[in-house]
């Protein structure tokens, strides 16, 4: 997303990501019985009160990250169908009053680093590339840190050694920062609809429908005119 978004913000979200993801990491004594407790706690932890200000070659411009979670009723069942937890995305709006909007997205499933729930990984990344191809990460909480992955670095690992699990080596903020921010991970176009339950995947040119527990959101916008 470096073509639609100013340097300097840019570069100011990427601070964000990393350092926000390095706080979450210390909220693992309080949740690391729970996955979906650390899932919570890391999106959280993300948000932006309100929109900070950037300028840019005299342009103002202002971003946020948003956090939304649904209640828990029903979600068990639809994360076995989507594989995902929830979806990491991007939305752009460049120009003020522009019905242009650019965007990015990831579907992601979110594991301890230890625990029987990950014998179903394999199984929910396969899923989650079935609906987005290119477009799934897994992202891993442990008391070592938290760290992060495409899904197909993740089955290309499997296939290379299929008697183990496999564990993300990047730290999960460098591979938002410099992974999925960038071009690296997740798929251009790509936009969850967190009120209608629905998802744009552009290589299909299709909505679909499927429930997810959790939206993580940056948003960028050219910061209206003072009247």
């Amino acid at each position: 997303m470096k073509d639609v978004i100013p340097e300097s913000v840019f570069r100011a979200i990427q601070v964000h990501l990393r350092q926000r993801t390095a706080f979450a990491e210390r909220g693992w004594p309080a949740g690391e019985y729970d996955e979906d407790t650390l899932t919570g706690d890391f999106g959280a932890s993300l948000r932006t009160p309100d929109w900070i200000d950037s300028k840019q070659d005299g342009v103002h411009y202002q971003w946020r990250v948003i956090y939304k979670k649904t209640r828990g009723k029903g979600t068990e069942a639809a994360e076995k169908r989507t594989g995902a937890d929830g979806v990491f995305q991007v939305e752009v709006q460049p120009h003020n009053d522009s019905l242009l909007v650019y965007y990015k997205g990831i579907l992601f499933q979110a594991k301890k680093h230890a625990g029987s729930s990950r014998s179903d990984l394999i199984h929910q990344v396969e899923n989650m590339e079935q609906i987005a191809p290119g477009g799934s990460a897994l992202f891993e909480f442990g008391p070592e840190g938290y760290r992060g992955a495409a899904g197909r670095v993740i089955l290309a690992d499997k296939e290379r050694n299929p008697t183990r699990i496999p564990h993300p080596d990047e730290p999960l903020g460098n591979f938002l920062a410099d992974q999925f921010l960038p071009c690296g991970a997740g798929l251009r176009g790509m936009y969850y609809d967190f009120a209608q339950k629905t998802l744009l995947v552009p290589q299909e040119g299709i909505v679909k429908r499927i429930s997810l527990r959790n939206l993580i959101e940056v948003k960028v916008r050219r910061r209206k005119r003072e009247r």
